[in-house]
C-alpha cells in the first residue's frame, strides 16, 4: 500500500487503475496553494539487481525530462512536474486532466459524426508531429487514452507508453534487454508493433483505429478475425464521406510501408478529405438597398419642414407610449440575445434507415412545417451543434422547431426538436 503522503509533498487522493507496469494514482500537490490535483503514475522496475536498477534510473529519467519538454511545448500533452525514484519505484506527477475519455464521450453521447472526427484527427495529427520531432512513439493511442479536455473539448493524449516500456523491460548487467515487455492494447496496435519493433506509422495506424471506433462504436475486435488483420467496418458506419473511409483504410493498413508516413502527411489527407465532405449552409445574398432620391430643392424643404412639423404635433400624444414600448422591445431582444446556447448537443435520426437530418432555413414565427420552410442540407447523425432553446417556433406535430448552430462551421439553420439530442437525451416539449 503507498503512503498516503508521498515525497513528502503529494497527498494521495484515490487510485485511478492499474495495469503491467504499475498503478496511477489521484493526488494533491501540498507545497502549492490550493493544493492542485495531479496524476501520479507509479512504474514497477522488474529487477532486484542494484547495477541494472541504475541503468533503468537513468534511462527512466532520460525519457521522463523529453516528457517534460512535450508537456511545456504542446497543450494537448499533460504537464509533466515532477518526476523521481522512491523506494524501488519510479514516479511520474502529471497534470490532471478534466474530461472524459474518447470512450466515455462515445458511451454518453452516442457516435461521432465525420466532421467532428475530421476535427479531432487533425488536432491530434498535429500533437504527434510534435512527438514524432522528438523522436517519442506514443505505443498505446486508443480512446481510453485520449481524453476530451472539459474546458474546450480539445483532445489530450495521455499515457505514453515509452517510459513503461524502460521500466518494464528486463536488462542484463550491460544494460542489454533480454525481454521486453509489448506495450500497445490488442486491436489498436500493428503487427510491427506487437512484434516489438514500432515506428512512428505504429501510431498512425492506432490513431486511424481510434477514429474508426469514434465513427462505429465499435472496438476492432467486433470488426476484425485476428488482432492485427483488416478490419471490415465501412457498413458500420453507412453515410460516412467515402474520402475519410479512405484516409482510414490506408492509415490502418497491415503493413507500415503502405500506410502513412507521417503525420503531415496523414492531416494533409484529412484536412483534403474534409474539404471535400464539407456541408454549408448557403446564406442568401443580401438585398441591396433602394437607390436614395435626390436632394430636394429650397422650396420642397419649405413645404417637408412644415410637413414634418405637423406629423411630431399629432404623434406627440402617443410618443411617451411609443418610446414605452421600443425600449421594451430593445430589451426584449438584447435579453435574447444574451440568452446562452446549449452545447454538447448532436443532431440524431432515430431512424436506423435514416442516417442524416435535415436542417432547414427561413422559418416563419409560427412554423417551420410545410411550405414555411425550405431544406437546404442534411448533416450525418452525431454532428455537434450548440442549441438555442429560447429561438423556436411550435409545430403542427408533437414537437417543435428550434434554431441552432453547427459547431465547427458557425453555420445557423433550424431543426426539428425530435433530432437533437442532449447529454445524450432527446429534447422535449417545453
Amino acid at each position: 500500500m503507498m503512503s498516503s503522503l508521498l515525497y513528502n509533498r503529494y497527498k494521495i487522493v484515490r487510485p485511478l487503475g492499474s495495469g503491467g507496469a504499475g498503478q496511477t494514482y489521484l493526488a494533491e500537490d501540498t507545497h502549492i496553494p490550493e493544493n492542485p490535483r495531479r496524476v501520479v503514475k507509479q512504474l514497477k522496475p522488474k529487477t532486484s539487481d542494484p547495477f541494472v536498477y541504475q541503468i533503468i534510473k537513468d534511462r527512466f529519467e532520460r525519457e521522463a525530462a523529453v516528457l517534460e519538454r512535450l508537456g511545456k511545448d504542446n497543450g494537448q500533452i499533460p504537464t509533466l512536474y515532477d518526476y523521481f525514484p522512491e523506494g524501488q519505484n519510479f514516479y511520474l506527477v502529471q497534470d490532471w486532466v478534466d474530461g472524459k475519455t474518447l470512450g466515455d464521450e462515445v458511451r454518453d453521447h452516442g457516435l461521432f459524426g465525420a466532421n467532428m472526427v475530421c476535427q479531432f484527427l487533425i488536432s491530434l495529427l498535429s500533437v504527434l508531429e510534435d512527438v514524432h520531432a522528438q523522436g517519442i512513439i506514443h505505443r498505446d493511442i486508443k480512446p481510453a487514452n485520449v481524453m476530451v479536455r472539459a474546458r474546450d473539448r480539445k483532445p489530450v493524449l495521455i499515457d505514453f507508453g515509452a517510459v513503461k516500456e524502460i521500466v518494464s523491460t528486463i536488462v542484463d548487467a550491460r544494460g542489454n534487454p533480454v525481454s521486453t515487455v509489448i506495450i500497445g492494447t490488442p486491436g489498436y496496435m500493428p503487427l510491427e508493433q506487437a512484434q516489438g519493433d514500432p515506428v512512428f506509422a505504429s501510431d498512425l495506424y492506432s490513431l486511424g483505429r481510434t477514429a474508426i471506433f469514434l465513427l462505429t462504436g465499435m472496438h476492432p475486435q467486433q470488426m476484425q478475425s485476428s488482432t492485427t488483420g483488416p478490419l471490415s467496418w465501412r457498413q458500420h458506419a453507412r453515410g460516412v464521406n467515402p474520402r475519410l473511409c479512405d484516409v482510414l483504410d490506408k492509415a490502418t493498413q497491415r503493413l507500415a510501408e503502405h500506410r502513412y508516413q507521417s503525420a503531415t502527411e496523414m492531416r494533409a489527407a484529412v484536412a483534403a478529405a474534409a474539404q471535400v465532405g464539407r456541408i454549408q449552409i448557403d446564406v442568401p445574398t443580401p438585398t441591396p438597398p433602394p437607390p436614395q432620391p435626390p436632394a430636394p430643392g429650397p422650396r420642397r424643404k419649405l413645404v417637408y419642414g412644415a410637413a414634418a412639423l405637423l406629423t411630431l404635433a399629432v404623434l406627440g400624444g402617443v410618443s411617451l407610449a411609443g418610446w414605452s414600448w421600443f425600449k421594451a422591445a430593445m430589451k426584449m431582444n438584447a435579453d435574447e440575445l444574451a440568452r446562452p446556447l446549449r452545447a454538447s448537443c448532436v443532431l440524431y435520426n432515430d431512424d436506423a434507415g435514416q442516417p442524416t437530418v435535415n436542417v432547414r432555413a427561413d422559418c416563419d414565427k409560427k412554423s417551420c412545417d410545410g411550405d414555411s420552410s425550405t431544406i437546404i442540407k442534411e448533416y450525418p447523425n452525431n454532428t455537434e451543434v450548440r442549441v438555442n432553446r429560447d429561438v423556436k417556433v411550435k409545430s403542427k406535430k408533437d414537437y417543435y422547431w428550434m434554431q441552432l448552430v453547427i459547431v465547427g462551421s458557425g453555420e445557423t439553420a433550424w431543426v426539428s426538436s425530435a433530432k437533437i439530442r442532449c447529454n445524450g437525451e432527446q429534447l422535449k416539449l417545453p
